[in-house]
């Protein structure tokens, strides 16, 4: 009896062994889990500049705190009345010629770093000027977690409402 019962409980060692070998090594329950999307929100055209805020989020499924030690930002454009081309030797992918912002940090030296706690949606808004005559915008965020060089992206396309002229806006308000 005495020792079926050792035999049980060492059965159950090994067993808890691998429960946990499979939740902190495999599952990785003790590394950020990180969900990370794009949103654009367009503020109007003010003195022939297009004011557009981008807010990157973050959303940390896992169960430790995240920290973010850079954060990049990439928006290229396609311009009003641009041909339409495909992506050198990634056909069919859409190509946005031009370079709005190049690969722009985020986190600051100042504030060194920011952070997601545990099932938190966090944040980060950029607002900036790019040119009215855009018509459609490709933005992409990277960042690197810590203990890896693996970089995660987010990438995502938008159209911009059409900007009226400037000699059409000038002749509504002489007009009025």
């Amino acid at each position: 009896m005495l020792e079926t019962l050792q035999t049980i409980q060492l059965i159950l060692l090994i067993l808890a062994g691998f429960f946990a070998y499979y939740k902190f090594f495999r599952e990785g329950i003790h590394h950020p889990r990180i969900e990370f999307e794009i949103e654009m929100e367009e503020l109007g055209v003010y003195s022939r500049h297009r004011i557009i805020q981008v807010s990157l989020i973050a959303k940390n499924k896992g169960l430790v705190e995240h920290r973010f030690d850079g954060i990049r930002l990439s928006i290229r454009g396609m311009l009003k009345d641009a041909e339409v081309s495909q992506l050198k030797n990634h056909e069919p992918r859409l190509c946005f010629p031009e370079i709005l912002v190049d690969k722009m940090q985020i986190v600051t030296k100042k504030s060194k770093y920011f952070f997601v706690r545990p099932n938190v949606f966090q944040a980060f808004p950029v607002t900036l000027t790019i040119s009215p005559d855009v018509t459609h915008v490709l933005i992409r965020a990277t960042f690197k977690y810590g203990y890896t060089e693996d970089v995660h992206s987010a990438e995502r396309a938008f159209e911009l409402r059409q900007v009226p002229s400037a000699s059409h806006s000038d002749q509504r308000a002489a007009a009025g």
